[in-house]
C-alpha cells in the first residue's frame, strides 16, 4: 500500500507521548515509501508525523479547509471544510491508520468507515501503543463493538503494537469475502 490515511492528534499542542508516537509512525511510513495523507492544518502531532516521514524519504499530502504552512515533499490541498477533507481522504487512500492520541473513543476510531457513507472498503489499522485500543475494546460491550464495526468490516480491522507490522499487514491485505446479496437456492 502506497497511500495511507493517518488519523493523528490535530491539536496545536500535543503531549510528548503523542508527539513521540507521531514521529515513530511517520518515520515508518517514510521508510516504507508510503504517502502519508493527513487532515490539516499542519500543526502539532500532524506536523511531526509528516516531517518524520519526509525526513526519511516519504511524502505527505495534507487535506485542510484552511491554508497551512508548506513543507518540502508535502502537497497541501485546501478543501471546502472538514467533511470534504474526510471524503477526499477516502477517495485518495488505500488504508487508514489511527495512532494514539488521535481518538478518545471507539466511535472516533471507526469514523473513517463512515466518511464514505458506511461503504468504505479500505482496511483500518489501530496502532495499539501502551494498549490504548486494547483498553477501549476491553471495556466496550459486544453491542457497542457491533454498532461500530459491522460484521463485513471486521476482516478490515488490523491492530498491532508495531508500526512496521501494521505496514506489512496492510501491504499483504486482501479484502474479506462478503456475503452474497441473495440467498442460495437448492434448485
Amino acid at each position: 500500500m502506497r497511500r495511507i490515511g493517518v488519523l493523528v492528534d490535530r491539536e496545536a499542542v500535543a503531549t510528548p507521548e503523542v508527539l513521540a508516537a507521531a514521529r515513530r509512525f511517520g518515520k515508518a511510513l517514510g521508510e516504507h515509501r508510503a504517502l502519508a495523507v493527513v487532515l490539516g492544518p499542519l500543526i502539532g502531532a500532524t506536523r511531526t508525523l509528516v516531517q518524520a516521514s519526509t525526513g526519511v524519504g516519504g511524502r505527505g499530502l495534507v487535506l485542510t479547509p484552511e491554508p497551512t504552512e508548506e513543507l518540502d515533499q508535502v502537497e497541501i490541498r485546501v478543501v471546502a471544510d472538514r467533511p470534504a477533507a474526510c471524503r477526499e481522504m477516502v477517495d485518495r487512500v488505500e488504508a487508514f491508520v489511527v495512532i494514539p492520541g488521535a481518538v478518545a473513543s471507539l466511535d472516533d476510531a471507526f469514523e473513517p468507515w463512515d466518511w464514505a457513507g458506511g461503504t468504505a472498503l479500505q482496511p483500518l489499522a489501530l496502532w495499539d501503543v501502551d494498549d490504548a485500543f486494547s483498553k477501549l475494546l476491553r471495556h466496550a460491550s459486544d453491542a457497542a463493538v457491533d454498532r461500530f464495526a459491522r460484521e463485513s468490516q471486521r476482516g478490515q480491522l488490523i491492530m498491532s503494537r508495531d508500526p512496521d507490522d501494521i505496514l506489512r499487514r496492510l501491504a499483504d491485505y486482501r479484502p474479506p469475502e462478503t456475503r452474497r446479496g441473495t440467498a442460495f437456492s437448492d434448485d
